[in-house]
């Protein structure tokens, strides 16, 4: 019973940071946030919300998502998730049995041999074909995150609703006061 609330209640803090990082980088980016709701509209329409099976006729959306999730990686370093059971070499070194691994994440997300200019937001650079090796947010293999297809659609239509029924601005500045008379 633990699990299965663990389970449904643990993505909803990384979706909502992975949405906050999505809207940090519109409002540095609005050409693309443009591009988003143009892509929405003409796909989608004004007068329902975006649904999961429109998820394959908005492809610059989804690149934009994909985009926030590596370039905001919220997660850097996933917890152990395995150790070598006999001594293997990983990467030219030798990992003795018993090791406990560690995958980390924002190397390869980071990584110019992965993603040409990779501190830049570019949401174009998934709309070449399959996802690069080197976009992990919900780590991978047997011990990729058991919710990630749900979370994946979650963040997609939440971001995707988002689009249309806002503009993006960021907050005004605060303004100094002035210093209080003197005498």
């Amino acid at each position: 019973r633990a699990l299965t609330a663990d389970l449904a209640t643990s993505g909803g803090e990384t979706v909502a940071q992975s949405l906050a990082w999505a809207v940090l980088f519109l409002l540095q980016r609005p050409e693309v946030e443009e591009r988003c709701q143009r892509e929405i509209g003409e796909q989608v329409g004004r007068k329902r919300q975006v649904r999961l099976a429109d998820r394959p006729r908005l492809p610059f959306v989804q690149a934009t998502v994909a985009e926030a999730q590596r370039l905001g990686n919220i997660l850097p370093l996933n917890g152990f998730r395995c150790a070598a059971t006999d001594g293997r070499k990983l990467g030219g070194f030798d990992v003795p049995a018993g090791v406990p691994l560690y995958l980390e994440f924002s190397a390869p997300m980071a990584s110019a041999a992965h993603f040409a200019e990779p501190e830049q937001f570019r949401p174009e650079r998934f709309l070449q074909g399959p996802s690069p090796p080197g976009h992990l947010p919900f780590s991978l293999g047997q011990h990729a995150c058991p919710g990630q297809h749900t979370a994946g659609a979650e963040l997609f239509l939440v971001f995707a609703n988002l689009l249309p029924a806002f503009r993006l601005k960021p907050a005004p500045r605060p303004q100094p006061h002035p210093p209080p008379p003197q005498g």
